[in-house]
């Protein structure tokens, strides 16, 4: 698989675009990576985005009240990261938790010439689809608060689906549950609302995407789940490219009975067959 060319970062939407220009204007650059400027440069960035954000951000306080959410105080708690980062990386997912803390679905950070340089397979306009296993996990909504995942699709070709079925119950990835599995995943994810953030996350759980740090991945995604008989089974799935994939489904999901009526980014709406509304 070729190896796309490191793309750059500047800064996440509205207020977090200064970053990288804020930083590469700096003249008392420490020894090291000159992009990172210097200790005083990381504070005075932090306070300002801080600043800028509760000046204009248009926020929604019910939202908050849903999430138990005091932006400025979680947009805080970033600060340590941000000023005591030492390569780009570090102060590239600081910048994005950041911005995360907002959670606002809206907000995100893009790579761009001139800026940070940018995790692998970091999304993007030019950036190609990330490395994924051959497996699709989607949320079971009636389980409670718990996470409760299962496999909603998989690889024609077994050496990528492990044998894996569509139903099979995810325990593990990665040797943790569904639940701890998605908390490793929430810094790094931008959404509005906690079911938006379940959604989207389950169904990235199997790619290799750079808005994870590369500490989070194994060589293999690595399942334990249990089959339709009541089985325990334990597969490592190579990740291979994801546009490679042949898929046994179309990606959808189906429910006997009920019909797609319309997609959006944090929900899909099903009716029941024969409703003509």
């Amino acid at each position: 698989m070729t190896k796309r060319k490191p793309s750059r970062i500047r800064a996440a939407t509205g207020i977090l675009l200064v970053a990288a220009v804020f930083l590469q204007s700096c003249e008392r650059a420490e020894p090291g990576d000159p992009a990172l400027g210097t200790v005083e440069d990381r504070k005075a960035l932090f306070e300002f985005l801080v600043e800028k954000t509760m000046e204009r951000e248009a926020f929604s306080p019910e939202k908050n009240r849903h999430l138990g959410l005091d932006v400025e105080s979680a947009m805080r708690a970033m600060e340590d990261d941000i000023v005591s980062a030492s390569t780009q990386e570090e102060l590239f997912y600081a910048l994005a938790r950041l911005s995360n803390a907002r959670k606002d679905r809206h907000l995100s950070v893009w790579a761009i010439d001139g800026g940070l340089t940018a995790p692998e397979h970091y999304p993007g306009d030019d950036t190609p689809p990330a490395p994924m296993a051959g497996v699709r996990f989607d949320l079971d909504y009636a389980v409670g608060d718990d996470v409760t995942l299962f496999v909603s699709d998989v690889a024609t070709d077994e050496a990528l689906s492990g044998g894996l079925q569509p139903g099979d119950l995810i325990v593990t990835v990665n040797g943790v549950s569904p639940s701890e599995r998605l908390e490793q995943w929430r810094p790094y994810m931008r959404y509005s609302t906690e079911i938006g953030f379940r959604k989207k996350t389950s169904q990235m759980l199997a790619s290799r995407t750079g808005l994870l740090p590369p500490r989070y991945y194994r060589e293999t995604l690595d399942l334990e789940v249990v089959t339709a008989t009541g089985e325990t089974k334990s597969v490592s799935l190579p990740y291979v490219a994801a546009d490679s994939i042949e898929w046994r489904g179309d990606g959808r999901d189906l429910f006997p009975g009920f019909r797609l009526e319309a997609e959006r980014p944090t929900f899909d709406l099903y009716l029941p067959e024969g409703d003509t509304r």
